[in-house]
């Protein structure tokens, strides 16, 4: 992760499959009612996001959740949870270094071809074909890379936001991406995002981030 995210960020990755800490009271009370996958799955990331606090330098604390279904993360603090499979990751970082942060993690499958106008605009598309890129593979890291940027946004708007108000440039030979949006809402926003991925065995990586 140390080569996807910016240098003031710190990470901290946990196999799901291992037993993690056991979760906080306010964590115990957001977990009631979940399924035990889903369970196993939240309880990863909350052990994971304060291990990456412990590697910012911030003492453990307990994660609920918020508005948006996001983490309520500590004062001065800004992050994101992501996990799939058999792996979860977390990456935080001081308000006074970023604005904002958005992380998530896919299987490198191809996208289902069902879904591929649902999550890609037809200018992503044609964008895609003119570098090269497998179809269905590419449509996999625009979600991926929207994903990102959608959690790096909600912080800052509060906004739920359409797979296509928001466009993904993909520049695989540094493998960074931007994004663009006409909504006046985040339209000069989306113009300062920042964002990397990376292809790790069989997952995808996105990192979207706001100076």
């Amino acid at each position: 992760m140390t080569d996807l995210v910016p240098p003031a960020v710190a990470c901290a990755l946990y196999n799901t499959g291992c037993e993690p800490e056991p979760l906080w009271s306010p964590e115990l009370r957001a977990a009631a009612g979940m399924s035990g996958k889903r369970r196993r799955e939240f309880a990863a990331g909350r052990h994971c996001a304060r291990r990456a606090l412990a590697h910012l330098g911030h003492e453990a604390v307990a994660l609920p959740i918020g508005p948006g279904r996001a983490p309520v993360w500590p004062p001065g603090v800004i992050g994101s949870i992501t996990h799939t499979g058999d792996f979860a990751i977390a990456a935080v970082a001081w308000k006074s270094d970023l604005r904002s942060l958005g992380i998530d993690m896919e299987s490198a499958d191809p996208l289902e071809p069902d879904l591929l106008e649902l999550v890609c605009r037809e200018d992503e598309r044609a964008a895609l074909a003119s570098c090269g890129m497998d179809p269905q593979l590419g449509a996999k890291l625009v979600f991926s890379a929207k994903e990102s940027v959608y959690k790096c946004l909600w912080p800052v708007t509060g906004s739920f936001l359409e797979f296509h108000a928001i466009g993904i440039r993909i520049d695989p030979v540094v493998s960074r991406f931007t994004a663009c949006g006409e909504d006046p809402l985040i339209e000069e926003m989306l113009k300062t995002v920042r964002g990397a991925y990376r292809r790790v065995g069989n997952l995808l990586l996105s990192c979207a981030w706001l100076p």
